[in-house]
């Protein structure tokens, strides 16, 4: 995939280590040239060995050598693609700056009922996203990692704490209540103080509505767990917007987050509760857009700020000619790609389509 971000995506530490190993080889073949001039040969042979030496170092061994740091396969180059196929992602930064595009892995076909509804709905909801620029925002309750959002909160607090968050709470949802009906539930609700936690947590969750997206777009468990064994799509989207930018990273802490429901703010319960999950996630490098203000639901994203689709390579035929004419129709076009798998590797390209 022909990426404007190369050097990002290699990672700075690596695109350090290339050119110092290329200025040292300069240096060394500098310092052979002058012991070659030193012993008697013409200036113009030394001038046209170093820039052999150089030629060399700028264009033919980064394309056929440089294929390996560390043991880690990151890049394959030939005259159709310059794309990561493997990144290590054992290392989440908590410093990691926020990347120029986000990828959101997408299955095409879902398992439908009797009459086959839900399949024909979720088709619909895909074609929409080209047709009408339409995304769906989850609710935290429709995640699909059942330990997802479920950070429990601590709920010590003082007896005027709960008094003012309850009587709060039940002017807001409940507005037509009396006075004396609402300190008559506010009271119950004192008495059975054990059973309040899990509600209050997911009063608090029902209002916000999230949509996950990742830094990496060639992670083939991702592929396998979210594009139904590559028999999906991915969509790359400009990160540089209002938009998308607003999207917050994911947190995967060794310890569990310990935050407390009356003292703690909206941004460290937000946090808690939205923006961290289990070490072992680590490696889908996760951003999320969380929206407070609206919740769940369709929203609408800025059209050019599609900037490719990714086809998975056991996509259907009847599918993928449905994904290349809704991006036809699309202004501006995304540039299309497609995966396949390298032979004698435990990875895949991502091969621009081009005609």
């Amino acid at each position: 995939m022909c990426n404007p971000n190369y050097f990002r995506l290699k990672g700075r530490s690596e695109v350090t280590q290339l050119w110092l190993e290329t200025a040292s080889n300069l240096i060394f073949f500098s310092g052979y040239g002058l012991i070659i001039f030193s012993s008697g040969f013409r200036l113009f042979r030394i001038i046209i060995n170093v820039a052999i030496v150089v030629l060399l170092h700028l264009f033919v061994f980064p394309i056929l050598g440089r294929r390996r740091f560390a043991g880690k396969v990151l890049y394959k180059r030939n005259n159709k693609v310059n794309k990561a196929v493997e990144q290590d992602n054992n290392v989440t930064d908590e410093n990691e700056a926020a990347p120029d595009v986000f990828y959101r892995y997408y299955a095409f076909d879902k398992k439908c009922d009797e009459d086959c509804k839900f399949n024909k709905k979720w088709e619909a909801r895909i074609e929409n996203i080209f047709r009408n620029n339409e995304i769906y925002f989850a609710k935290p309750k429709e995640l699909n990692d059942p330990l997802d959002s479920k950070v429990r909160l601590s709920y010590d607090g003082t007896e005027e704490q709960w008094k003012d968050f309850l009587d709060g709470w039940y002017r807001k949802n409940e507005p037509n209540l009396l006075p004396e009906q609402r300190c008559y539930k506010v009271n119950n609700c004192l008495r059975n103080r054990n059973n309040i936690p899990n509600s209050l947590s997911y009063s608090f969750l029902e209002q916000m509505g999230v949509y996950c997206m990742s830094a990496i777009n060639n992670d083939i468990l991702m592929w396998s767990h979210y594009s139904n064994g590559h028999s999906g799509f991915c969509l790359e989207f400009d990160a540089n917007n209002e938009f998308f930018g607003r999207a917050q990273r994911i947190d995967y802490p060794k310890e569990y987050p310990n935050v407390n429901f009356f003292t703690s703010s909206q941004w460290e319960k937000t946090k808690a509760m939205l923006l961290t999950k289990a070490k072992r996630w680590h490696y889908e490098r996760e951003w999320r857009i969380i929206d407070h203000n609206e919740g769940s639901g369709i929203k609408h994203f800025p059209a050019k700020t599609l900037t490719g689709v990714i086809i998975g390579c056991r996509m259907s035929k009847e599918n993928k000619q449905k994904i290349i004419k809704w991006c036809a129709n699309r202004n501006p076009q995304p540039t299309l790609y497609k995966t396949e798998p390298i032979e004698k590797e435990f990875g895949f390209e991502i091969i621009e389509i081009v005609g």
